[in-house]
């Protein structure tokens, strides 16, 4: 008390905030009420109501005639704060006008051509002005970030090259058919899930709005579905071609895994190589972000997971061999002769 008796609250503002309620093992509770009790000049008196932590610094910038930083996640308490002549509508304007010269330095940082929008007068039109901050802001970031990276991946010919090589070979392998039929179920499996879930290349896309961790969680989950059907897949296809060596279904495995991120990859790489992120396509922009996001997260799974899918294919071609076994051609005991003959030439002749 006798500090709060040192301050002159007729010409100072006193701003005490309360601390983080803590559980019975001392760790803070997330999302508890926190007090917060303000007084003094700028104040009105009498002013009640609910408030977050991150609603304090901008509030005290707006007291002391501040600029609040672009990225702050609060908003002042106008309703507690009091000034001569229009009290919220003049803090107001010097809140906005603070919001404007931080989005114009950041506009400018981004290489954008365009200013942010002049602020309104009234305290009531101020919600949606900072929406329209924001939209300009992402707008432009938008527009550096299609701009940018292009310089950012020089060698993208270069990976279009490399993939095409990749899957040249990969299918004039033995088991080339097997892959792309892999490929296939994949891309047909994911997008079921996909769209039966209510996924879209839109701003609809059902889980849009959810943490951007558990976003991507669900959609691997549902790559990680998809390509255990894959991979299930062409490890029957490949018993019936009677491949039974381990090493090599497994190496047939993580081929068609990688064959399928590949193809997944593909359009978006030439896509950026060759004509950039101005697509003459009918997708919204938005679509595109999400078809990239899209992308990557299956790519990144896919790539990062190919030894499972690998042992997925081994295990599904062995169960493949004992529930549905292979016809043998002709007589089976001359053609184990036939075998046990080429064996030892083959040892004879040191091959």
């Amino acid at each position: 008390m006798q500090m709060f008796e040192l301050v002159d609250l007729k010409t100072a503002a006193l701003v005490v905030v309360g601390s983080t309620p803590t559980d019975a093992a001392g760790v803070h509770r997330a999302g508890a009420p926190v007090p917060l009790i303000m007084a003094g000049a700028g104040i009105r008196e009498g002013a009640r109501g609910d408030a977050s932590l991150t609603d304090v610094a901008p509030t005290v910038a707006a007291l002391l005639g501040s600029p609040t930083p672009l990225e702050s996640q609060g908003r002042p308490l106008l309703d507690a704060l009091q000034v001569e002549g229009r009290p919220v509508d003049v803090i107001t304007q010097r809140y906005l006008d603070s919001r404007k010269a931080s989005t114009d330095a950041a506009l400018q940082a981004l290489g954008a051509m365009e200013a942010a929008p002049d602020p309104p007068a009234t305290a009531a039109e101020a919600a949606d002005y900072q929406q329209q901050l924001t939209q300009t802001l992402n707008n432009a970031r938008m527009a550096n970030w299609k701009r940018t990276l292009p310089q950012q991946l020089p060698f993208l010919g270069g990976a279009v090259l490399l993939a095409l090589l990749y899957l040249i070979v990969a299918y004039r392998q033995p088991y080339g058919g097997a892959l792309l039929a892999g490929s296939i179920t994949y891309a047909a499996a994911f997008h079921a899930l996909f769209f039966l879930t209510g996924g879209a290349y839109a701003t609809g896309m059902a889980g849009l709005e959810s943490p951007g961790r558990t976003l991507a969680l669900t959609l691997a989950f549902k790559a990680a579905v998809a390509m255990a059907v894959a991979a299930a897949i062409t490890g029957f296809l490949l018993s019936r071609k009677g491949f039974k060596k381990r090493s090599y279904l497994t190496a047939a495995g993580m081929h068609m895994a990688l064959s399928t991120a590949v193809l997944l990859s593909l359009p978006v790489v030439v896509m950026l190589a060759f004509v950039g992120w101005d697509f003459p396509v009918a997708l919204p922009p938005f679509g595109l972000l999400i078809w990239f996001f899209l992308t990557a997260l299956q790519v990144m799974l896919i790539g990062y997971l190919s030894p499972l899918w690998g042992v997925v294919t081994v295990s599904a071609t062995r169960l493949a061999h004992r529930l549905w076994p292979v016809k043998e051609i002709g007589d089976p005991v001359r053609n184990a002769d036939n075998v046990v003959r080429l064996k030892a030439l083959r040892g004879h002749t040191g091959r």
